[in-house]
């Protein structure tokens, strides 16, 4: 047949050329077989046979089932009935898609057309007189599904069916077979008329659309699971919508930040759940991002859940994808951070400083107040900004602002600007700020320290005059001191038989006071030298100024009978002279103040980052906490000169040694629980 669909066209002499050209024209045929085999509607081929019953020409009645069927009587088939026949047996003769051939009552095969020996491999001579058994596979003939067939056709007129079927060569195929049956004007049963359609390719097709199929639900059921998987790998509340506003995902996280089971939020509108946002404004917004196929971003605070909300939804082809984070804290964050802007505002409004904001990755500054207020200039860049700068400055500031995006600690320093002319000094101390990829912003504060370094050189004038005349005096003083004590003791031992014991004792007493005077100037003198007259900074290797400073107090060593160990020392940046004199007093100390017992004294190290920590450690007999910031000033002593000896110097001395190295020095202490002094120095450079 052909594909063009069922026609309305269909007239009574079509139904009689179609009765007439059957093998046996007085077989039955129900509406339906009529209506395929000429392609046109039930209802229409009805309206001509029930025409042809009025007139005479075939007959009806009721069939099996809820169909009619009709055929020509006996007497109107012997004119033309050899004819017909003929045609009939050479149409079908013809069909190479179909096997179309007719069964006897018992099964054997009686005729066979050019489609059946395609189709089965069989030539006629082949198959005629065989059982049409001989198609079926070994396991439907051990089920008898070749005489169930017969049986049920047999019942019913016509039977369906697909199954396997087997070729001449053994091979198999998948048929689609039509079985009728042919009965005469009594109803007796002629035989059987079948009709076999090879659908191998059309099955094998269709298992491949059906494997497709399975292997389609199964990748999406690995993406949903997969998809699932990562959702609850989510950290923040996620949910999924559809076209239609419908919650299609919903994590744990958002079920939880709502406050509603999972359950009640799956499957339904998220403007019926959420109701908060489908206010007319954020609902309008989420519509507007849907279609244009734009990001949403929104903030709310829920009046329910008494939290700030952010809100982010990305549109996809199958709806959105929308997260949600409880934003309070930041929003609390934000808040005081304005009223610390507000309280910084007030306080650089009341003083000359000037925040500043240097964007890195953007190369643009921002300045509040105003950069014309400290630089009387608009600075934008990082250029700008180097423009106001000394000349002489400038290295140093790129030098300092490398260093602080490399290393991302602080940076502070001391800088000369050009303003309007002037030279002027600035304080800027600044802050990078870093993210995963480093530095993205340093922010400081800037401030005008003109007058404070007017005041400074002016300060350290005077210190220099001060130490200028502290040195002369104290080495003029020398001259006079010394005649003093030479002549106090020539009188001694001249006029020693004319003295009595007291004139000895206050001779004694006279010359003690001289030989301590000239020991306090000699100290006042390295004191005010320390500056002055220090050598230039190398690397200084302790191990070699400790071995120097053991030589150096060996005689009090051995009369107090003192052990003092050194651990291994660090090599330093400094000046060797004075670091020398600077453990030579420590050590001292530690051997004049032990008490009772024989001194112990020990001298160690540890290193942090740029610098080294030294500690003199001793067991003597220690100082009182309330005193320990006293005993680094000039001419402070604790004790009497009866109880120890000393100017008062030593250690206002190892202060400002230390400090000259860029240091500090303090000392950790308790009465009797002995001293440990420490100090800071720095690697070599």
């Amino acid at each position: 047949m052909g594909s063009q669909g069922p026609t309305q066209n269909v007239t009574r002499d079509d139904i009689r050329r179609f009765l007439s050209q059957t093998p046996c024209p007085s077989t039955p045929f129900f509406t339906e077989e009529i209506s395929e085999a000429l392609e046109c509607p039930p209802q229409v081929v009805k309206c001509c046979l029930e025409e042809l019953v009025d007139r005479g020409e075939i007959r009806t009645k009721q069939g099996n089932g809820s169909d009619r069927v009709w055929w020509k009587p006996q007497r109107q088939l012997s004119s033309s009935r050899q004819p017909g026949e003929e045609q009939f047996r050479a149409f079908v003769s013809a069909v190479t898609d179909y096997a179309i051939f007719l069964l006897g009552p018992d099964g054997n095969i009686v005729s066979w057309n050019e489609g059946a020996d395609r189709i089965k491999g069989y030539s006629e001579d082949e198959i005629l007189g065989k059982h049409f058994s001989t198609f079926y596979t070994d396991e439907d003939i051990a089920d008898d599904v070749p005489e169930q067939n017969l049986e049920d056709v047999v019942a019913d007129g016509r039977i369906e069916d697909e199954g396997w079927r087997v070729r001449a060569d053994g091979s198999r195929f998948w048929a689609n077979v039509t079985l009728t049956a042919i009965r005469d004007d009594e109803g007796e049963l002629r035989g059987f008329t079948k009709v076999t359609r090879d659908m191998t390719d059309r099955r094998e097709y269709e298992q491949q659309l059906e494997e497709q199929a399975e292997k389609l639900e199964r990748q999406r059921d690995e993406l949903e699971a997969e998809r699932d998987e990562i959702f609850k790998r989510v950290d923040e509340a996620f949910m999924a919508l559809d076209n239609e506003w419908n919650i299609t995902y919903v994590n744990d996280q958002t079920a939880d930040l709502v406050q509603l089971p999972p359950e009640e939020l799956l499957g339904a509108r998220v403007w019926d759940v959420l109701y908060e946002i489908a206010d007319e404004h954020p609902r309008e917004m989420a519509e507007e991002a849907m279609a244009a196929n734009e990001p949403l971003e929104l903030e709310y605070f829920s009046n329910v859940l008494d939290i700030w909300v952010e809100v982010r939804g990305y549109p996809i082809e199958s709806g959105m994808s929308v997260y949600f984070r409880d934003i309070t804290g930041r929003k609390e964050r934000e808040r005081e951070l304005q009223h610390v802007r507000e309280r910084m505002e007030f306080a650089l409004n009341a003083t000359d400083a000037v925040v500043w904001d240097w964007n890195v990755d953007e190369d643009r500054a921002s300045f509040y107040p105003s950069a014309e207020s400290l630089y009387g200039t608009t600075v934008e860049t990082w250029e700008d900004f180097v423009e106001v700068i000394h000349p002489e400055d400038r290295q140093t500031v790129r030098e300092g602002i490398e260093k602080a995006l490399e290393t991302g600690e602080p940076k502070s320093e001391e800088i000369r600007i050009v303003r309007d002319g002037e030279v002027r000094w600035i304080e800027a101390p600044g802050y990078p700020i870093q993210d995963d990829d480093g530095p993205t912003r340093v922010i400081g504060v800037a401030r005008d320290i003109t007058e404070q370094k007017t005041y400074e050189r002016k300060l350290e004038e005077s210190n220099e005059r001060l130490e200028q005349f502290a040195y002369a005096a104290s080495h003029d003083l020398q001259e006079p001191l010394r005649m003093v004590s030479s002549y106090l003791q020539l009188i001694e031992h001249r006029y020693v038989d004319d003295l009595d014991e007291d004139g000895r004792e206050f001779i004694e007493f006279a010359v003690d006071g001289a030989e301590r005077m000239r020991a306090m100037i000699d100290g006042l003198l390295e004191y005010s030298r320390v500056e002055t007259e220090g050598e230039p900074f190398e690397p200084v290797d302790l191990n070699d100024v400790l071995e120097n400073v053991m030589a150096d107090l060996q005689i009090p060593i051995e009369e107090h009978d003192a052990e003092i160990t050194v651990e291994e020392l660090p090599t330093v940046e400094g000046d060797a002279s004075q670091l020398r004199q600077l453990f030579q007093n420590l050590l001292k100390n530690a051997i004049e103040y032990s008490g009772d017992e024989p001194p112990h004294a020990n001298v160690s190290a540890t290193g942090s980052g740029d610098e080294w920590t030294l500690s003199v450690t001793d067991e003597g007999i220690g100082i009182d906490p309330e005193n320990q910031e006293r005993i680094f000033e000039v001419f402070e002593r604790l004790h009497t000169q009866e109880e120890h000896a000393g100017t008062g110097i030593g250690l206002a001395l190892c202060k400002r040694i230390v400090e000259r190295h860029g240091g500090e020095i303090w000392v950790d202490s308790t009465p009797s629980g002995g001293a440990r002094f420490s100090l800071t120095l720095q690697n070599p450079q």
